[in-house]
C-alpha cells in the first residue's frame, strides 16, 4: 500500500466529521442530513483492508462536465430611497431567491503524488420574488408619509462561482475513487433590484392611503470572494471514463448597489451533483 493512501485512510474519518458539521451549518434541508451519513458509512466501509489494495491513479490530470441542484436560497434585505412628490420615499424590500438546477464544468492536473489543482466554473439561475414595505410622501400635505406594502414576481438571481481547488484523491479500488476538495471561490452576481416604484391614486378627504401598483427593476452586478469545500466519488467505466456523484458546499457574499438601492447578498450554498470526467 502506498503512503499517501495509508495517510489518508487514517484521516478520513477526521475528515468525514467535518465536513459534515460544515454541511450542516449551511443547510436547514432534510436530504444532505441522510445523504451524508450513508456516503460516510460506505466510504469507510470501502477503505478496509478486505476490500482490496487501493492503487495509485495512473492519470495526470482530467476534465469534467454535469450539473445538479443548489439546495436552499439567501434571503437578503435591501433598502430603497426614491424621491416622489418632492420628499423622499423609504421602503425596505425582501427578496427571496429559491433553490434551482446549476451547470458545473471543472478541470485538474496532478501535480504531486495524490494532489492535484483545479479549476471549476459553476452557474445557478433562479428567479425571485420580492415583499416590501415602506412609506412614501403624501401628494397633497408635506410630511405627512402613508405606509405602503406589496409584492411581485420576476426578479432575475444568477450566481456564477469560479472555485479554485486543490484535490486529494484516495483510490478506494481499482475503479473507485474518493476526492475531496477544496479553496476560495471567485462569486460573479446579477441581481434584480427594485430602482423605483409607481403608486397608485389616494382618495379623498385626506389622501392618506398609499398603494404600490408597479415596480421597476434594474440588473446589478458585482463579484465577491467565498470558500468551497466538497466530496466526489467516481467511477471509473475505464481508465480514460468515469462518472462521478458529489457533494459541495460552497459560501461567500457580494454587495450590490444601484442609485437608489444597495444590499449585501449571501451566495452559494450546498450543491448535490453528477458529473461524467474524462482522465488524461
Amino acid at each position: 500500500m502506498c503512503y499517501d493512501c495509508a495517510l489518508a485512510r487514517g484521516h478520513l474519518p477526521t475528515l468525514f466529521a467535518e465536513f459534515y458539521s460544515v454541511l450542516m451549518k449551511q443547510s436547514e434541508y432534510v436530504a444532505p442530513r441522510i445523504l451524508l451519513p450513508v456516503v460516510a458509512c460506505i466510504a469507510l466501509a470501502a477503505v478496509d483492508p478486505a476490500h482490496g489494495q487501493p492503487q495509485d491513479t495512473p492519470t495526470h490530470g482530467f476534465v469534467s462536465i454535469g450539473g445538479g441542484r443548489q439546495l436552499g436560497g439567501h434571503q437578503f434585505s435591501a433598502n430603497t430611497s426614491l424621491q416622489k412628490f418632492g420628499e423622499t420615499a423609504e421602503l425596505a424590500i425582501d427578496y427571496m431567491p429559491g433553490q434551482g438546477g446549476f451547470l458545473d464544468v471543472a478541470g485538474g492536473v496532478r501535480v504531486w503524488h495524490a494532489l492535484a489543482l483545479g479549476v471549476g466554473f459553476a452557474q445557478f439561475n433562479d428567479t425571485s420574488g420580492i415583499d416590501g414595505i415602506g412609506s412614501v410622501p403624501n401628494p397633497l400635505f408635506f410630511n405627512r408619509p402613508r405606509n405602503v406594502s406589496f409584492e411581485d414576481t420576476g426578479f432575475e438571481h444568477r450566481q456564477i462561482g469560479i472555485n479554485i481547488s486543490a484535490l486529494y484523491s484516495i483510490p478506494l479500488s481499482d475503479r473507485l475513487i474518493v476526492t475531496i476538495s477544496g479553496g476560495p471561490t471567485l462569486f460573479r452576481l446579477r441581481q434584480d433590484l427594485v430602482t423605483d416604484v409607481e403608486l397608485g391614486a389616494a382618495t379623498p378627504p385626506n389622501f392618506d392611503n398609499g398603494e404600490v401598483i408597479a415596480t421597476t427593476a434594474t440588473s446589478s452586478n458585482s463579484t465577491g470572494w467565498g470558500g468551497h469545500f466538497g466530496v466526489e466519488g467516481t467511477y471509473l467505466l475505464t481508465e480514460q471514463l468515469g462518472v462521478g456523484a458529489f457533494v459541495r458546499v460552497t459560501a461567500g457574499s457580494v454587495d450590490l448597489a444601484t442609485e437608489t438601492t444597495s444590499a449585501v447578498v449571501d451566495v452559494g450554498g450546498p450543491q448535490l451533483g453528477a458529473a461524467l470526467k474524462l482522465f488524461f
